[in-house]
């Protein structure tokens, strides 16, 4: 039995992400993101191609388009920077 290519199905053009259309983030899917450790919005930095939790000052990266919503992948922001984090206290706990 012979192995048949799906339709549309190009075997001289393979997949890329390498293509620019593919390789950008469409702010859109912001609606559906949230912090993996806070679940609370994000917000898209365009110019450092980063997703903002600002609640907990952590930026995530986005690799290819793809955003990398992994804890250990985030970075601290620089409180310097403006970046406020809400106290124990403002935050519910005690």
């Amino acid at each position: 039995m012979r192995a048949v290519a799906p339709p549309n199905h190009s075997p001289r053009r393979p997949f890329s992400l390498a293509s620019p259309r593919l390789a950008q983030f469409d702010p859109a899917w912001l609606q559906f993101l949230a912090c993996p450790l806070t679940k609370t919005p994000l917000e898209y930095d365009e110019a450092r191609q980063e997703l903002v939790s600002r609640h907990i000052g952590v930026a995530f990266p986005i690799v290819r388009g793809i955003p990398r919503l992994v804890p250990t992948e985030g970075r601290l922001l620089d409180p310097a920077a403006g970046v406020t984090v809400p106290s124990p206290k403002e935050n519910g706990g005690q």
